[in-house]
């Protein structure tokens, strides 16, 4: 607020036109401008060029004034000029300045200024503010100040594999909220056979993701052996079985094992002669095989003595001294098998 008197003379040395001017920052900034010499603001202060109005009065007729700035000018400026734009009323007889007084006030208390020079709180609450006028107090009023929170930002975006963030901020206090987004996760699709398997290993289908392009891969399991069967019957001595063997790797099982079926022996007796045993062979129709059992002891011979006048006759025709019978039980029985031959026992 700008206060104006004109002290105790007539209305014809009323001050009627002026205006409250501060620094133009775009043109000079307080801080240029306090750091001059004496000669430098005398100079500054001459130039209207580094000045903008801040309050505009034209026709004033009143010996006392009292102004209040509109909220758009308002200013937290050190430094003001004034600038009285028409010395006395239209046909006064003097032109001389009258101003005698003038203050400048305004809010106290726990507040700030933004850059746009509005009063704001520093952070949410209950507030006071005073109004004071050469120093005394004129009025108070409080008010309570609440968050005002702007809306979700996304400060991060979420990833196949990060989290991403969004924020909102209290343009009142400047009070943060953070949420967190979770990460998306990738999306494979459907894969790509990368590796055929077989039945002697494994496959493999690859997975590429569409968002980021990592990608990841899992196995197929072995394909199934093409097996083809071969049987191999049983026989006398010998087991029967199925043979399973795969046609793409050559892997094989055995298995359905059957007993063998015996052999199917047939019998031939030979019998004993004067001079040889009998005894019985038995051949297997099947496999041949064959053993011999059962013998019987030579018959010996059955001789039928002539005797004969005059001297006995050798087998040869020549003379034998010794009896018939005496000859005949002297005589070996021969074997009925060739040399070296072996018995064989029937099985048990």
């Amino acid at each position: 607020m700008v206060y104006a008197h004109a002290g105790q003379e007539g209305s014809s040395f009323i001050t009627s036109a002026y205006r409250l001017q501060v620094l133009n920052p775009e043109v000079l900034s307080e801080e240029d401008y306090l750091a001059m010499d004496e000669s430098g603001k005398r100079s500054a202060l001459r130039n209207s060029s580094n000045w903008k109005d801040l309050d505009v009065v034209t026709g004033n007729t009143d010996n006392e004034v009292t102004r209040e700035i509109g909220l758009d000018s308002l200013s937290t400026a050190q430094v003001y000029r004034f600038v009285v734009d028409q010395y006395t009323q239209p046909g006064a007889q003097y032109g001389a300045v009258r101003v005698y007084e003038m203050e400048l006030y305004g809010y106290t208390g726990q507040l700030g200024a933004n850059t746009n020079g509005l009063l704001k709180a520093d952070a949410v609450g209950e507030y006071q503010i005073n109004y004071t006028k050469a120093k005394e107090s004129i009025a108070s009023t409080a008010f309570t100040v609440e968050h005002d929170i702007l809306s979700w930002e996304q400060t991060k975006e979420a990833t196949c594999t990060e989290e991403g963030e969004m924020k909102r901020v209290c343009a009142n206090c400047g009070l943060e909220e953070t949420i967190t987004l979770a990460a998306l996760g990738h999306k494979f699709g459907e894969g790509k056979v990368t590796k055929e398997a077989t039945c002697e290993q494994e496959g493999e289908t690859t997975y590429t993701c569409t968002v980021c392009g990592e990608t990841h891969t899992e196995a197929i399991a072995k394909a199934e052996h093409q097996y083809t069967e071969t049987v191999t019957a049983p026989t006398c001595e010998g087991y029967g079985y199925t043979t399973h063997t795969c046609a793409v790797c050559g892997h094989s099982y055995v298995d359905a094992m059957t007993e063998p079926t015996g052999h199917s022996y047939e019998t031939v007796v030979t019998e004993p002669t004067c001079d040889t045993m009998g005894y019985t062979t038995h051949t297997c129709s099947v496999c041949g095989d064959s053993y011999i059992d059962t013998f019987v002891p030579a018959t010996d011979h059955d001789y039928e003595q002539t005797v004969t006048k005059g001297s006995h006759l050798h087998a040869g025709g020549r003379n034998d001294p010794s009896p018939a019978s005496t000859r005949a039980a002297a005589k070996p029985i021969p074997c009925p098998f060739p040399r070296g031959s072996t018995i064989a026992q029937p099985p048990s």
